[in-house]
């Protein structure tokens, strides 16, 4: 993975208490970049209650103002969309990268098999809802 990093990507996933921007709330933020050291790291901001989710949020500003890139999967859909709505609910202003890339279609392209798990409604069930 070091070799297709840069110090300005930062690759990015949330995880969400719902599915409603208004209602839900962020409860995880994870990046994966690559540091001053040259080294593959990984990052988590997670809630230890839902009232700190603008500590949270704050935080992982100030962290993602430093890159140029988000790379996510599927993020243009759901991540990037949900984060915005949260820091607009807590009057913040959204990380300065300039460029938002979605990884689903390409990697699609590599792994058919994920593309079929995801269209079984197997997976939609709420057994997989652990909030």
């Amino acid at each position: 993975m070091k070799n297709i990093l840069n110090k300005q990507y930062l690759l990015l996933d949330i995880e969400t208490n719902g599915l409603s921007r208004e209602k839900h709330h962020i409860v995880c933020i994870g990046v994966t970049y690559l540091n001053m050291q040259d080294e593959v790291t990984t990052k988590q901001w997670s809630l230890q209650k839902l009232e700190e989710e603008e500590n949270l949020l704050k935080e992982f500003i100030i962290f993602a103002n430093d890159f140029k890139v988000i790379y996510t999967y599927s993020g243009k859909n759901f991540d990037w969309p949900f984060l915005i709505a949260r820091l607009t609910h807590y009057n913040l202003t959204a990380p300065a990268a300039l460029t938002l890339v979605d990884m689903k279609k390409t990697l699609s392209l590599l792994s058919p098999t994920r593309n079929e798990l995801e269209k079984s409604p197997r997976l939609y069930t709420r057994n997989f809802f652990f909030w």
